[in-house]
């Protein structure tokens, strides 16, 4: 317990740890609609639940969807065709999380059950919603998690863990980098593709200690998914006045990785060797993520820039202007990438908004969530209600 202490004690930014700021006051409800949405862009919304926002990550398949209101201590589950309430659950909270929240990242669904990042890592009953087991260690084991290989690939404070699901138990854990009396290297938003896991990294402090400047790295890790082993590593340095490392979730793209990094560039390395092919250089931290939407890198930075990158060459092959930040997770929708920045926003290929839905300007919602995506639905949540909505054809 005093190793979490010292390691939560750390400094580090505030959209690293999110922590609750509202609180919910309606009682559980589902709200069906059939009339267009907020916009003129021909959005519907399929239902709106009224019993809970939503913040974070949210998951989404045929017949869930789970997600967390802003509250930041429980995780709940409605019908996904209908949104009726299926169950909430509240999970502990460690006593030494300065935010008294949960991390509110994706959870993964492994048959009957829903796995949770809560700092601890726990494993729900996909029916019902109850705690089958629990991981927990000093580590903190549980900010982010992937599946893949038929496991649960989760980054704790200092090391990244492969768990069985079904029961909990742990197949292997790794240290990623330095872990002293005074510096962690942090990893985040584990990826994994053909039998590897890619996982980023930041430096923080540990306790009061501040880490100075050409110490601020971190780099890209590539793991075997089988045994833990490092396979290679890349490293993120610093870019004043940005630090190094990296927060946002990698992208496969064939044979390439393509990671935005804190240092406001995004690199595409050879996912074999690490080797970069490319180097993009940005205004800002590129925090949010990539998806690849028909053959072109959709990402977005600090600046709300939007851009499509080529791939194989890092060539930007389009941009949107200056907006709000984008640092909300960018998701995949039916041939766009979705971006939630208070308006929800689904961008082609070609850099065309192809529809959009809420922000105060158009008097709708102010989405707070990164967007999920299933089938046609797009499940989004503003402080007051999670919305299914039908995007036009």
């Amino acid at each position: 317990m005093l190793l979490r202490s010292r390691i939560l004690q750390a400094p580090s930014p505030v959209r690293r740890m999110i922590g609750a700021v509202l609180v919910l006051v309606s009682a559980p409800a589902c709200d069906l609609f059939t009339a267009p949405g907020h916009d003129q862009t021909g959005v519907t919304v399929r239902w709106r639940f009224s019993g809970g926002g939503a913040s974070g990550e949210l998951y989404a398949d045929s017949a869930l969807v789970v997600f967390y209101p802003p509250s930041g201590t429980s995780v709940w589950a409605v019908d996904a065709a209908t949104g009726s309430l299926r169950w909430h659950r509240d999970l502990t909270i460690p006593a030494v999380v300065p935010t008294g929240a949960l991390p509110l990242r994706a959870p993964v669904v492994a048959g009957s059950v829903v796995v949770i990042p809560g700092w601890d890592l726990y494993g729900l009953d996909r029916a019902s919603g109850t705690i089958r087991w629990t991981l927990r260690n000093d580590d903190l084991p549980a900010f982010e998690t992937v599946l893949g290989d038929g496991a649960v690939f989760s980054a704790g404070i200092g090391r990244v863990y492969r768990v069985d699901p079904a029961s909990g138990a742990v197949a292997w854990q790794t240290q990623v980098g330095e872990w002293s009396d005074t510096i962690v290297e942090r990893p985040f938003a584990p990826v994994y593709g053909n039998g590897v896991v890619y996982v980023v990294t930041a430096v923080i402090g540990i306790g009061a200690y501040t880490v100075p400047l050409g110490r601020r790295i971190g780099h890209v890790v590539a793991l075997s998914a089988t045994s833990g082993a490092t396979l290679w590593r890349f490293e993120i340095p610093e870019a004043p006045p940005f630090n190094g490392g990296a927060v946002g979730p990698s992208v496969v793209a064939g044979d390439v990785l393509i990671v935005g990094a804190d240092n406001g560039r995004v690199y595409g390395l050879d996912r074999a060797t690490g080797t970069p092919r490319w180097v993009h250089q940005g205004s800002q931290p590129y925090e949010a993520g990539a998806v690849i939407v028909d053959g072109v890198a959709i990402t977005g930075n600090l600046d709300g820039h939007v851009e499509g990158l080529d791939p194989a060459t890092g060539r930007l092959l389009w941009g949107t202007g200056f907006a709000s930040s984008v640092s909300n997770r960018i998701a995949r929708g039916e041939g766009v990438g979705l971006v939630s920045r208070g308006r929800l926003e689904a961008y082609d290929a070609s850099g065309q908004e192809r529809w959009g839905h809420g922000g105060a300007a158009w008097g709708g919602p102010v989405y707070l969530s990164a967007p999920a995506s299933y089938g046609r639905l797009v499940y989004v949540g503003d402080p007051a209600a999670l919305y299914a909505l039908v995007p036009p054809q």
